[in-house]
């Protein structure tokens, strides 16, 4: 009997250093959190069930990124997406970007680069890929770099400043943003969650005009409780519920 008719309430699946079982081919299936870390390099079956989030952890041997999500569950589907790579950044291919940009509300990405590396080559890969976007959903981004080696202060102010001011203008539906760094050694561990307390976040708040305006009006450091709370709640979220949440930031109803 195939997994998931055998375990009909299972919730949250994590495959480790594998495929997907083929019952992941069954339609009508519904995973909460879908966990893939290490996958097999061997190409996956498509996804045909319905994930709420995803949490992807490339193989550390490969590197290799998936060339679409689509391989593990429906992409219009899924309301978030959580990706960790341990080695160098590669740049994802436009149809992942054509998934995530019409279609997800949460992403992280955690890389073992230092975060001023990385936010300048994400800021420049989003601006490529953005203009094949034909809508954006995208309400919350959060990337992870690792601490220099060297040990000295650093004044980031002005990476995080051009960095906000790029992605902002590029995804017109992004809402928070949360940046952070921690120990390049424990982005090697797919274990980990660096949600919360358990990395030193910044988070900022986009605020606009109103519904039709692309360009913020502000963006504002808010508290880190204040981000954390959206983070939390757009990974525990479907697709019913997100989309309630999208009219809310249209002034129509609250969540």
């Amino acid at each position: 009997m195939p997994l998931l008719q055998l375990l009909p309430s299972l919730r949250t699946l994590q495959l480790m250093k594998s495929r997907l079982p083929a019952a992941a081919a069954y339609p009508g299936a519904h995973i909460r959190h879908l966990i893939v870390a290490e996958a097999s390099d061997s190409a996956p079956v498509q996804g045909s069930m319905t994930v709420d989030r995803l949490t992807f952890f490339a193989n550390p041997v490969s590197k290799r990124p998936p060339q679409t999500f689509s391989d593990f569950c429906i992409a219009s589907r899924l309301v978030s997406l959580t990706v960790r790579y341990p080695g160098t950044f590669v740049l994802w291919s436009g149809s992942i970007w054509d998934e995530i940009f019409p279609n997800f509300r949460l992403l992280e990405i955690e890389h073992c680069a230092t975060l001023d590396e990385f936010v300048t080559t994400f800021a420049g890969a989003v601006s490529q890929a953005q203009e094949s976007a034909p809508s954006h959903t995208l309400l919350c981004l959060t990337l992870l770099g690792s601490l220099p080696a060297s040990a000295a202060a650093r004044d980031m102010s002005e990476c995080h400043r051009k960095f906000l001011e790029r992605v902002t203008t590029r995804i017109h539906s992004l809402r928070y943003i949360g940046l952070a760094e921690v120990g390049a050694r424990f982005i090697s561990d797919w274990q980990d969650d660096f949600s919360g307390t358990r990395a030193l976040w910044r988070w900022w708040k986009v605020v606009h005009s109103g519904v039709e305006d692309t360009v913020p009006v502000e963006v504002r450091e808010i508290s880190a409780w204040e981000g954390e709370r959206v983070r939390s709640f757009l990974r525990n979220a479907d697709i019913t519920t997100v989309e309630s949440f999208d009219l809310f930031w249209q002034g129509i109803s609250c969540p």
